[in-house]
Order: structure tokens, then sequence, then C-alpha cells
């Protein structure tokens, strides 16, 4: 075994479990997979800031909950699992247990890489067998509605810089958005590709800008549900598209739909990087694919590209499917 090391106050460890020794402050050892201790810690600052730990008051109620469940001699061992709708504040309540009292923690959003798109829906399924957008919970939860800004209300610039807890979304595109703000103020140690995010998050916010400018009646895609009705717009979307995660869902109630070619959006990610001159050459007008894309304009009308956001309640068709879903769970660990 490797030589026995000490675990600083009030971070985590990310890595496999194999040879290394953490002496936790009861003496209990933990094994990781790392030569130094240094270069698995993920500080949990960045979490303490977004949710403004600082400004933490209340839920005395609750804390007296965790302790009498921590302290009952009867439960020397399980899970306390804090359920509760999006923007209510559970991270906050963590954040603050973790800083207040040390506990051994692992916040999700800052583990390597950017996966969120991909295990959110999957947890969401899997615990409710349905998945909200942030407004339509808003619509019918007064006590969410009362926390809750709807990123349609939020400024471009505010977005893209600023400080402001952005609340529910999307995972695809709103991650790029909220690791982009991290990225512009200096953050460390998210292990990400920074450029990727970087233009994955201008993307984003430009057609953001052309929603409120074309279609401001139109879904965010920053805060919406995206759905497709053809498998063969998955295979153009996704190169490491599988069956195996695909599932038949139905729109049980939606506040709003918007229709749109995702090829405008595709042939935008194209025509990014190049120079304007470059765009002329090639005929690429990259407003006019924003444009197209938020009036429902089609790119080919021979083939089927469309993804539809939506603003409302989705839930799984084929109760089945509920197994299915368990199981991915269960094998990403979730």
């Amino acid at each position: 075994m490797n030589e026995k090391i000490e675990a600083s106050d009030r971070s985590i460890a990310a890595g496999s479990i194999d040879k290394s020794i953490i002496n936790t402050g009861d003496n209990s050892p933990v094994f990781l997979g790392y030569e130094r201790l240094r270069d698995a810690v993920i500080q949990p600052s960045e979490v303490f800031r977004r949710v403004n730990i600082e400004s933490f008051v209340g839920r005395r109620w609750l804390i007296d909950q965790v302790d009498s469940i921590l302290n009952d001699e009867n439960n020397r061992c399980g899970y306390l699992v804090l359920k509760a709708h999006a923007g209510l504040g559970k991270t906050a309540f963590l954040a603050w247990l973790v800083k207040e009292r040390n506990y051994i923690h692992h916040f999700v959003e800052l583990a390597p890489g950017n996966q969120n798109w991909f295990w959110y829906p999957i947890l969401q399924f899997s615990e409710n067998y349905f998945i909200q957008s942030p407004d339509y919970i808003a619509s019918w939860d007064h006590t969410f509605d009362e926390k809750h800004t709807s990123v349609k209300n939020i400024e471009i610039e505010e977005l893209r810089t600023g400080t402001r807890d952005l609340g529910g979304l999307t995972p695809t595109a709103g991650d790029y958005v909220f690791l982009a703000r991290k990225l512009r103020r200096g953050a460390k140690g998210l292990r990400v590709d920074a450029a990727e995010v970087l233009r994955r998050s201008e993307i984003e916010l430009k057609f953001e800008e052309g929603r409120r400018k074309y279609a401001p009646n139109a879904v965010s895609r920053l805060n919406c549900i995206y759905l497709v009705d053809d498998e063969t717009v998955l295979r153009k979307m996704f190169e490491d598209y599988s069956k195996d995660y695909v599932f038949k869902v139905k729109i049980i109630q939606q506040l709003n739909c918007s229709k749109v070619d995702v090829q405008w959006y595709h042939r935008y990610w194209d025509a990014y990087s190049v120079t304007s001159d470059d765009a002329d050459y090639w005929g690429i007008d990259k407003e006019d694919c924003i444009k197209k894309y938020w009036n429902s304009f089609p790119s080919d009308e021979n083939a089927n590209n469309w993804e539809y956001l939506i603003d409302g309640l989705v839930g799984l068709v084929d109760p089945r499917d509920i197994k299915r879903i368990q199981a991915i769970r269960k094998g990403l660990r979730l």
C-alpha cells in the first residue's frame, strides 16, 4: 500500500477506488486511485458561491430532522434522501452542512466532465416516471414560483457573465452556459474542454438572442424538454446514438411547444468558427440559420429534421421502460 495521507477539510475526492489511503477523522480508511490527494481534490467553493451560502437562513426544522436521524442509535447506517423540485434549495442546504460541519461530500456538478445531459433525464424518469420543465413547475407550484425566474426573463449578458443563480436549465444547453460563466470568472479545476464549453455557450446564447428577436413567444432552448418523433433525427444529432437509451414518451400537459428544424442549428455550428469571408464564400448566412430555426422553416422538404421544444410535463408511454431506466441508472451508479 502507498503511504498514509491526511484528507483536508471541505474537500471531495473523485476517482476509482484503488491503492492510496486517506485517514478520515474517525481513523476509518478510504482508498483512492490517486498518487497524490491534491490531484483528486475538488474544492466546493464554487458551489458555495453559486448558492450564496453566506445568505443561508432558516431550515431549522430540516436541520433538526437530519440531526435526529443521525443521532438515532437505532439507525446505525442507511440513507437520508432529500427530495424537492428544482430551485427549492436542496444544494444550498447540503452545501451549508458541508461548510458548517465539514461533512464528507460529493457535488455532482463539480465532477469531471459534462454529462448532465445524459444522467439528468435518467434520474428524473427513474424517480418520478415523468419529467417537467422549470417554467411548467412554476405554473402549478407556488412555492417554487416565488423563487423561480424564467431564463427567458434574464438578460443575455447576465447569462453570459453574471453571478445570479440561473435556476432550472436544460442540461444540454444550460450546463454549457453555466460552466462558461465559471470559466469567464477564472474558475479552476473544472476539468472540461474550456474551448468547447465557451464555444457551445456562445452558440446557445446567440440562439437565445435570436429567439427573443424572431420568435419571442417560442420555447427557449435553455429550459425546455427536447423531443423528436423520428429516430433518424437522433442518428443525425448524436454520433454515439444507441437504441438502448431511446424511450417512447407522451406529452401529458404543455404550456407551449416549438417545432424547429435542427439542421439550421447544425449549420450554424459548422459555420461558427469560420470567418465572415469564408462563410460568404460557402453561402452560409449564420444569422439566417438562427432566423429560419426559430421560424420553423424546413431545411429540406424531403427530410424529417424536426425537434420539439416542450415547456410542460412529459411521461413514459410504456410502463416496462421504467425497469429499463432503473437498470440503466443502477449501471451508471446514479
